[in-house]
Order: structure tokens, then sequence, then C-alpha cells
């Protein structure tokens, strides 16, 4: 029930306009490996594994919000779990290309069909709920591309779907501050 309340808030944050992000530097490296510890127990709970994937060398920082990109990336990884079938794989990726930093949540589940990819990000829009172990009012991905697409040029969306599963990538625009 909280959760139901939390999302709905975000939606009336959303409505109002007044989403707002911080403007940070954001250690990707610690933000990715933080929010895969948090999803190692729903992984093992559901006899599923979670890989991370990132480059050997650091990742190069990114301006944003580090709590709202671990929003996003909570509710993808949430949902790529819940279409994932048992002894499945949720996979959370990180690439540099040229000056942005693409993040994927790829999934071993059912896949989008086409019929829904069009609406994906729609409030309230449910998949066909037959595949999946969640109960769930249609909101997540709808409250994770707002805050998404407000990170200076970031945009979330599908890259890929069928019958072997679902990617869902985070382009972010890398921080064009100094690093030290």
């Amino acid at each position: 029930m909280s959760r139901l309340v939390d999302d709905l808030l975000s939606l009336a944050r959303s409505d109002a306009g007044t989403w707002t992000i911080a403007r940070e530097t954001v250690d990707m490296d610690a933000l990715l490996l933080e929010t895969a510890e948090l999803f190692c127990p729903v992984a093992r709970q559901k006899g599923q594994r979670l890989l991370l994937e990132v480059p050997e060398r650091d990742l190069p920082p990114v301006t944003g919000d580090p709590q709202r990109l671990r929003q996003v990336l909570s509710v993808l990884l949430d949902n790529a779990f819940s279409y994932t079938p048992q002894g499945g794989v949720v996979t959370l990726r990180a690439e540099v290309d040229g000056a942005a930093l693409t993040l994927q949540v790829a999934d071993t589940g059912p896949g989008i069909s086409t019929q829904s990819l069009p609406y994906i990000f729609d409030r309230f829009y449910r998949a066909d709920v037959s595949r999946t172990t969640k109960e769930h009012f249609g909101l997540d991905l709808s409250i994770a591309k707002e805050p998404a697409d407000l990170h200076g040029g970031g945009t979330l969306r599908v890259a890929r779907t069928g019958p072997e599963g679902t990617i869902f990538a985070l382009r972010l625009p890398l921080h064009r501050g100094r690093h030290i």
C-alpha cells in the first residue's frame, strides 16, 4: 500500500511539473554496485541470477541525481525480476559510448509484445499480467521515465525485446566538469 502511495505522489509531482533532480557528479561504479547489491537477495529468493557487467576501467562520472538514478534502475531491475522465470538471468550493464554512458537492464523473460510496446511507458498500462509474478498498477515504468529523461539529454527506451527477453537502456551524458 505504501508503494502505491509513493507512486501516486510521484505522479502528482509529474503532473505539477515539480520533479526536481540534483545536479551533482555521480560515481557510477559505486551507484551500480550499491544498486546491484540491493537486488542480490531478490535474485536468490526467486532462483534467478543477477549479473553486473561493467568495463574493467572505472566508469566516467555523470552529472545527475544519484537518488533518482537509483530509483530508475530499481524500477527497471524490479520489473526484470518480475518477468524473468526461475533459473533466468537479469543483467545490469554499463557501456561508455563517446560522450555518454549507457546503462542497460536485460532480462531473459518472455519479452514485450509488439502490441504493448507503444504503451509500455504509459500510466496504468499493464502488459499481459499472466507473464509476471508481480502484482502492479502499471505505474513503475511511467514513473521511471520522467526522472530518467530529465538528466540533461538522458533517455530511457526499450532497446530490444523478443522471446529471448527485453533490454531497457538509459543513456546519460557524461560529466563535463574537471575530473580530479
